[in-house]
């Protein structure tokens, strides 16, 4: 049976991991991760971590059920960036800061933020700025933070770019 939750493509040496994202909380100072230690709701991002700074460079501990909820390198390789494209659903004006975090075990460090402003609208993010060497086993890990908005609902995709090194 194919893996509809994540899907993998390669072309020469590079290679993209496609992560679908549903979110749709409202706490502050809190980053959310996918679910993944959720049965019946692995696609929804409600899985947190208390976090609440957006600085590229500061690192977090967190647990296996949040970190496992991202891509972890099958290989020796370079995480050059990411791609994200969402909907925001409802008709209010929403923002929330996209993030990608690299770490290896239980500590995470943030690489890239893009911060996303919607009603009702399509919004596409790309960071390619971003080298950063990985080994097999390590792990990236998308994760949001919700600003403000009474009512938002966030859906779409983050695609995560890499080069075999």
């Amino acid at each position: 049976m194919p893996n509809t939750f994540t899907k993998s493509i390669s072309t020469s040496s590079n290679f993209y991991q496609w992560i679908p994202v549903f979110f749709n909380e409202r706490t502050t100072s809190r980053t959310y991760f996918r679910n993944c230690d959720d049965t019946f709701n692995s696609w929804e991002w409600d899985s947190y971590d208390t976090e609440d700074d957006t600085t590229v460079g500061n690192t977090i501990s967190l647990s296996a059920a949040n970190y496992l909820g991202g891509f972890i390198a099958p290989v020796s390789c370079t995480f050059t960036g990411a791609r994200w494209k969402l909907y925001q659903n409802y008709n209010t004006s929403g923002e929330a800061i996209f993030q990608v975090w690299t770490g290896t075990s239980t500590t995470a460090t943030l690489r890239t933020t893009q911060t996303f402003t919607s009603n009702r609208a399509v919004v596409t993010g790309d960071s390619s700025d971003v080298s950063i060497s990985l080994s097999a086993g390590d792990y990236v890990l998308p994760g949001i933070q919700y600003v403000s908005g009474s009512t938002t609902t966030w859906y779409g995709a983050v695609t995560l770019k890499f080069k075999e090194n």
